[in-house]
């Protein structure tokens, strides 16, 4: 049987939702990342001291961070202009690629529901079965 190590939130939901979506048997074991690894302009905004000292120069890292991460999630709103899922017309193991991006975003105060394909992509995703299954056994780790 295969065992899957997830971190709620991380981009490893997208793995765990593919193997979801293959129905093969596995164990699902929880850890939380400390190190939140997560992507460069997302962490710039969430931990500039980490990449700059000083508090004018955190708050620069952060700002440049944040705009950054918006750029993103804009580029990815315009991907699904005219498509139900990012590739196109079918599902693929992308999209749950997206979905952790979205979360981050909703996480961070970014203004998700103003992209609005990006918005519509996200119910069709949570409309799914084993996304929404994953998403909430997810959720349920941190509660």
């Amino acid at each position: 049987m295969l065992t899957l190590y997830f971190s709620p939130g991380a981009c490893s939901l997208a793995s765990h939702i593919g193997l979801e979506e293959t129905g093969a048997p596995y164990e699902a074991k929880p850890i939380l990342l400390a190190k939140q690894q997560q992507h460069p302009s997302y962490q710039h905004s969430r931990r500039p001291e980490r990449f700059a000292d000083g508090e004018a120069a955190q708050a620069a890292v952060k700002e440049t961070g944040r705009k950054s991460f918006w750029a993103n999630c804009q580029e990815i709103d315009s991907m699904f202009q005219g498509k139900d899922w990012i590739m196109g017309s079918q599902y693929t193991v992308v999209d749950p690629y997206a979905l952790v991006f979205y979360g981050w975003g909703v996480a961070g105060g970014f203004p998700m529901k103003e992209l609005s394909a990006y918005t519509a992509w996200r119910e069709r995703m949570m409309q799914r079965p084993t996304v929404r299954k994953v998403v909430e056994s997810e959720q349920n780790v941190l509660t």
